[in-house]
């Protein structure tokens, strides 16, 4: 099982030994067809759900933060805006993870599991969303702790950004 994000997916999209899971809160424009798309986490602000338009961003080389376009966000033509969503604790905006999409995911990475097939789960950058996914469905399959299967990411996958109080 691997941990990456939108490019690693793109780039394994004509890959027949991978399958592709995407656990963005939508589908990118980019991701590849083949992939499975099951939204595991929900963007919060003063309460209530983000709409899509609404997702704040962090741009690349540089520190300021931004409501963006997510057209723009998702475009391969524009770098500038590809980036992570991110989450400052100031914008008073929560990530929380959908524990129901959390179990479809590991049911799921289970039955291609047993099958010893290649599976790439990746969000954006790889760095918070697919890694929190992965630790979740590792903490379910084996019957451990979640806190101890997200260090194992976190050693295995060192972008790995922990994120627990998501769940």
């Amino acid at each position: 099982m691997y941990v990456g994000g939108l490019a690693d997916a793109v780039s394994l999209e004509s890959d027949t030994d991978f399958s592709i899971v995407c656990v963005l809160e939508h589908r990118p424009r980019l991701e590849p067809t083949k992939a499975i798309h099951i939204p595991a986490f929900h963007l919060i602000r003063n309460g209530r759900g983000m709409l899509y338009s609404e997702i704040v961003c962090h741009k690349h080389n540089d520190l300021s933060w931004y409501e963006h376009n997510p057209s723009e966000l998702l475009d391969d033509r524009n770098s500038n805006a590809v980036g992570t969503y991110s989450v400052k604790s100031n914008n008073s905006i929560e990530v929380r993870a959908d524990r129901n999409a959390l179990v479809r995911i590991s049911e799921l990475l289970s039955s291609f599991e047993r099958t010893r097939h290649k599976i790439l789960v990746h969000c954006l950058a790889g760095m918070e969303r697919a890694p929190l996914v992965v630790a979740f469905h590792l903490a379910m399959a084996n019957g451990g702790d979640f806190n101890k299967a997200y260090r194992v990411v976190k050693q295995l996958h060192s972008d790995t950004q922990i994120r627990a109080e998501w769940l």
